[in-house]
């Protein structure tokens, strides 16, 4: 009977852990993990290879089904990567058990920490699905950010697992007096840590970065609930007038604007190649039309746009951000322009494509393969520096932290997420782009094709937000950082890059004993 439980169970917790996953909500975070330890704790290094798989693939497959509407292709390439990720990273865990037994579980969290932290860079990075994440609308947990950006608040989160996994082990099972004494000081230690970090919010919200602010610089950040997936002329002409029409709404209200920020491929005619060259006289008379618009505007104007550059086969394709200062670099259109830099994998761009051609022709058969940007730009327009991070690229600390000690002081975020027809995904997104603020005292203005389109201060609060899937626009007013670095932005993911170095020491520890002696702490 204890046997059929025992094997009931297990498939219980893992449909446990996946729900947990799932649900993306602050409260559950602290004990995220906790069922996957006792998974660990019970199973074999190579049944944790499927185990793990198993996980990797239904978390990420629930987690992330809005990417399938996205990019089928790379909905399947990423659950399949996953799979493989977490298949790896039981393998490891199981044998932190088996040789640490119950201390396996804390010697677990840094250890993933790290692959978390190594899965979020290079070629395939990809940031969706950091616990820490779901923390977004806790300001006052989350302000140690600035110090350990994003890796502090995870590791929190997995101590609190790795706690809970412990004291559930020893009520359950080992009420000896050296399980007592360490889960004891275990707790006394997390107790410390989340009060620590608790006050440290407190200060920097109510203390350091509270108050009224006597100056600021007004933004108008414009969503226009467009449907990416929809690509004729008309649908192009419907956009720009929607966009048109909401942003003279918001300067009615506030003629003062300094800032109009309009989403990623809010155009999407090319404006200098229609200007220039263009032979399809309604996309020329768009073009035409909307630089009017502009010059006749005190705002500075940021906005994206496709941007290729070349001719034939040597033309290359760039997602852009334009901007446009009026009296300045309208007429002729002469916009100043980031190029993004990193591009969503297998979505937009796959580096092996001469190498692995056949591969690169099944996923950009029917879509174009965008170029890199080389150069993360900061841009000096009415005496504001300010950066554009384009979509993706705000889920990644260091690169946003680039941009500021390139001397960016405000980042205007440029989304279409629209693509995926899913809040949820907006919000996993959102989420990022609030730690991105808090990392570097910097305010974040999101302009989004269908949400979340807002502004967020310097303290990682949201104001000013849109409705998801509406036409509307967000007004206010922000403050720009001032000179001084936060630690995060000085040494980003100094944290994680200490967990690495400690993974791998525990890993060449645990091998080379068990080679040199077998397992020990039981």
């Amino acid at each position: 009977m204890n046997r059929m439980i025992e094997k009931a169970a297990l498939p219980l917790l893992l449909f446990l852990a996946v729900g947990l996953f799932c649900m993306d909500s602050p409260f559950t975070a602290f004990f995220l993990y906790t069922p996957l330890f006792f998974i660990m704790e019970k199973k074999s290094p190579k049944k944790g290879l499927l185990w793990g798989g198993l996980y990797g693939l239904f978390s990420y497959m629930f987690y992330l089904n809005w990417l399938f509407t996205f990019n089928s292709t790379a909905f399947l390439c990423v659950c399949s990567l996953y799979l493989l990720y977490f298949a790896l990273v039981f393998f490891i865990g199981c044998r932190f058990f088996r040789f640490f037994g119950s201390f396996g579980a804390f010697c677990f969290v840094p250890f993933f920490i790290a692959c978390e932290f190594i899965r979020t860079t290079g070629f395939l990075g990809f940031s969706y699905g950091v616990a820490a994440y779901s923390l977004w609308s806790c300001p006052y947990l989350i302000q140690s950010a600035d110090l350990f950006g994003v890796w502090g608040i995870e590791f929190l989160l997995l101590y609190s697992s790795a706690l809970l996994y412990y004291g559930i082990r020893f009520f359950c099972r080992e009420k000896s007096a050296f399980r007592k004494k360490s889960f004891f000081s275990l707790s006394i230690g997390f107790a410390a840590i989340f009060i620590i970090n608790l006050v440290y919010g407190i200060i920097k919200i109510e203390g350091q970065y509270g108050g009224v602010q006597s100056h600021g610089v007004s933004v108008c950040a414009v969503q226009n609930n467009s449907d990416p997936w929809s690509g004729d002329i008309d649908h192009y002409k419907a956009d720009v007038k929607t966009l048109i029409s909401l942003t003279d709404k918001a300067l009615a209200i506030d003629p003062h604007v300094d800032f109009v920020v309009w989403p990623e491929t809010s155009v999407v005619p090319s404006i200098l190649q229609n200007f220039y060259e263009g032979k399809e006289l309604e996309r020329k008379k768009l073009v035409y039309e909307l630089l009017k618009y502009i010059d006749g505007k005190n705002s500075v104007f940021v906005l994206g746009n496709y941007n290729p550059v070349g001719k034939g086969e040597d033309q290359k394709d760039y997602n852009c951000a334009f901007v446009f200062v009026p009296g300045e670099n309208v007429f002729p259109p002469e916009p100043y322009v980031y190029a993004k830099n990193h591009l969503v994998p297998f979505a937009e761009y796959f580096p092996y494509d001469k190498e692995f051609p056949f591969i690169n022709d099944f996923l950009f058969e029917n879509d174009r393969q965008w170029a890199k940007g080389k150069e993360r730009v900061v841009f000096n327009c009415r005496e504001q520096q300010f950066s554009t991070p384009i979509c993706f690229e705000d889920g990644f600390g260091s690169e946003c932290a680039e941009f500021v000690r390139n001397g960016a002081k405000i980042l205007f975020n440029l989304s279409n997420d629209a693509w995926a027809k899913s809040r949820k995904s907006q919000i996993q997104h959102l989420s990022m782009s609030v730690f991105r603020s808090i990392e570097n005292r910097v305010p974040v203005v999101r302009s989004t094709s269908s949400g979340e389109t807002c502004i967020i201060d310097k303290r990682g609060i949201v104001e000013s937000c849109c409705n998801s899937f509406e036409e509307s626009f967000a007004l206010g007013m922000i403050v720009p950082k001032d000179d001084s670095y936060t630690w995060y932005t000085k040494m980003p993911d100094v944290l994680a890059y200490v967990f690495v170095v400690i993974s791998i020491f525990l890993v060449a520890f645990m091998f080379i004993s068990k080679l040199a002696i077998g397992p020990q702490i039981r």
